[in-house]
């Protein structure tokens, strides 16, 4: 069961990426007509601010007597974000990614 609903989210997202092939391309071209100075420096404060949120959730564990290793929470973090921008929760969704982790 744990598999046909991976491959049907799978599935779904070939089919969102195929119905939205303009949309790619504009991307696309956005990003070979940008500075690359900036995109780099674009991407560096992105993963700045993932550790940082991976720190800050390794330091809220930490208070809570929970033991986790950093890189685990920074996957944590990224996914939480994630999930907070596809499903409109109000940051709840976000929330329950380390909350079911922490157990």
């Amino acid at each position: 069961m744990r598999r046909l609903v991976i491959a049907l989210i799978f599935m779904i997202g070939i089919m969102f990426i195929l119905t939205k092939v303009a949309e790619i391309q504009d991307i696309v071209l956005t990003l070979q007509r940008g500075d690359w100075r900036f995109l780099s420096l674009a991407v560096l404060i992105e993963i700045l601010w993932i550790i940082n949120v991976g720190l800050s959730f390794k330091t809220i564990y930490q208070i809570l007597g929970v033991k986790e290793k950093l890189s685990r929470l920074i996957i944590l973090a990224t996914a939480a974000n994630f999930l907070n921008i596809i499903a409109p929760s109000g940051g709840i969704g976000g929330v329950a990614v380390f909350i079911t982790e922490a157990r």
